[in-house]
């Protein structure tokens, strides 16, 4: 994903434009939305919500809720029975993973993570 290009931190130079980050996340999730094969549409949701958490520095709440949306939509769309389940296993277990993360991160108090909704699969 391009958002990465939009956000450096190095020792002397620094450059992070959150608009332009979300921006490309957005538009990754609407190409995802219409990508033809639905079983590689779950990977590519996990990826983006990995990205978005990536760069969590100071959350809005736009930000908070398009997270919560993502989850949502994966576990609603892809997640919900076991035949869904059983057919993207490696994606499942990556999905549980970055639940296990935000989970740690909210029990560990970071304020980042207060507003984000973790669901169980």
């Amino acid at each position: 994903m391009c958002s990465h290009l939009f956000w450096f931190t190095g020792s002397e130079k620094q450059y992070q434009d959150s608009n332009r980050v979300f921006s490309c996340l957005l538009k990754a999730s609407k190409i995802a939305d219409s990508a033809v094969d639905t079983d590689d549409n779950i990977g590519l949701f996990v990826e983006i919500l990995n990205v978005y958490l990536h760069f969590l520095d100071n959350p809005d709440a736009t930000t908070i809720k398009r997270i919560n949306q993502l989850i949502t939509h994966i576990k609603s769309n892809y997640l919900e029975s076991e035949e869904q389940r059983a057919k993207n296993d490696s994606v499942l277990h990556h999905f549980r993973n970055t639940m296990q993360h935000i989970n740690l991160k909210k029990q560990a108090k970071d304020a980042r993570y207060e507003g984000i909704e973790v669901v169980s699969v």
